[in-house]
């Protein structure tokens, strides 16, 4: 997912819900007009979101932005709420400037139900014209919080 907003994930479930493509994007959901259709139920709306969550793997945020920002902590809610243990058996990759990662480890460290449920990376690692090493090409929440106790 690249630079999601405060409405990404609204998106996605509505683009999953919708017949003809969710068959295209590997999701069996009914098409509710067709006269002998199951329609959905909870359950397997919830199901359908659960499986969306688990195909979210990466995100790329290109530039500190509220939205963005905003963005990727409802997806990090959602995964954590839908996938539940496995949320941080397989974390979300992060990858975002420095200035997004310090905010959405701020926000993890004040909700702790989130921490470990995605890694950080600074988007300087994927700069090859750039050859200075700097503190936040590393970034690590876990290693930065251990230097604080």
């Amino acid at each position: 997912m690249i630079d999601p907003g405060e409405g990404s994930w609204s998106q996605l479930l509505r683009v999953v819900h919708s017949p003809g493509l969710s068959d295209k994007l590997g999701f069996s959901v009914p098409d509710p007009n067709a006269p002998s259709a199951v329609h959905t139920t909870p359950i397997m709306a919830q199901e359908t979101q659960r499986k969306l969550a688990s195909h979210v793997k990466v995100i790329f945020v290109s530039h500190p932005h509220a939205d963005h920002q905003l963005g990727c902590l409802r997806i990090f809610e959602e995964r954590v709420a839908l996938l539940g243990e496995s949320a941080y058996r397989h974390p979300l990759v992060v990858i975002a400037p420095a200035a997004v990662l310090s905010f959405i480890d701020a926000y993890a460290a004040a909700h702790p139900h989130l921490e470990g449920s995605f890694m950080s990376l600074s988007s300087r690692l994927f700069d090859p014209s750039d050859k200075r090493m700097r503190p936040d090409d590393s970034w690590r929440s876990e290693e930065r919080r251990v230097g604080k106790e």
